[in-house]
């Protein structure tokens, strides 16, 4: 999660646990300015090349701004609910205004992070150069298109999965030394479109192992050929703790 480590306890206040930075900028947006795009659908491209052409569709979307609302709700009857407006743009530029919970404000402006509460003296400030590339792969995507999903796959090799189930088709991204317990699986649908990405990832130190499953629904084209979505479902199950999230735009 972007700069979760770092932020986190400026993200935590009253004992309570709020959205980090990241939840934010995985967020999509509905109200778009891009430059031309080519029209492609990943369906027509193999298995190697099909991030490279998620990149296409997506890389002349320049800047986008939207409302967006999520629930996530835990197997223990837990549930939070947040509300910002996000303003994102290529170059590392972001601003996040909560609506909702306390109206803490977030700002990238390329160079550094800043995070502010009301009431406090001055933001949390984190310099960008400062941070491991991949913790950026959110920020430097698209805020919550399939391209963000499946960043941290792009160096992994790609090939057909036999098993597509209810969708057309369905390519499986595992580490190029075969590890079966770290992979990605990309579903796509009869309209070229992704439907579906189901992730499974191996234990870390301290972190057990999960699995996450992120289904894209309600696609709209901002494009010609470019589809965002206006509701996406996350179910992960993180040591045998299951959490359920929805993002839904305006």
């Amino acid at each position: 999660m972007f700069l979760q480590a770092q932020i986190a306890k400026h993200l935590c206040k009253g004992g309570a646990l709020h959205f980090t930075l990241a939840l934010a900028i995985s967020s999509i947006a509905s109200s778009l300015l891009a430059s031309e795009q080519n029209d492609v659908r990943t369906d027509l491209f193999s298995a190697p090349t099909i991030l490279s052409a998620l990149h296409s569709q997506y890389s002349s979307i320049t800047n986008l701004s939207c409302t967006v609302r999520r629930e996530v709700s835990g197997d223990q009857g837990d549930k939070l609910e947040t509300m910002s407006h996000i303003d994102w743009a290529r170059g590392d530029k972001m601003r996040v205004q909560v609506l909702k919970d306390r109206g803490r404000r977030a700002v990238i402006d390329g160079t550094s992070v800043y995070v502010k509460y009301p009431g406090d003296d001055a933001p949390a400030q984190y310099k960008i150069e400062d941070q491991l590339p991949s913790q950026f792969a959110n920020l430097r995507s698209v805020p919550g298109s399939p391209e963000e999903t499946l960043a941290p796959y792009a160096d992994m090799d790609a090939a057909e999965f036999a098993d597509a189930g209810e969708y057309a088709r369905a390519v499986i991204f595992t580490p190029k030394d075969k590890s079966p317990e770290n992979s990605a699986i990309l579903y796509i649908d009869a309209n070229g479109l992704v439907a579906r990405i189901d992730i499974k990832s191996p234990a870390n130190g301290d972190i057990p192992p999960s699995s996450t499953r992120v289904t894209f629904n309600a696609p709209f084209e901002v494009l010609p050929g470019v589809f965002l979505f206006k509701r996406i479902t996350t179910e992960a199950e993180v040591g045998g703790k299951v959490l359920l999230s929805t993002t839904r735009l305006s």
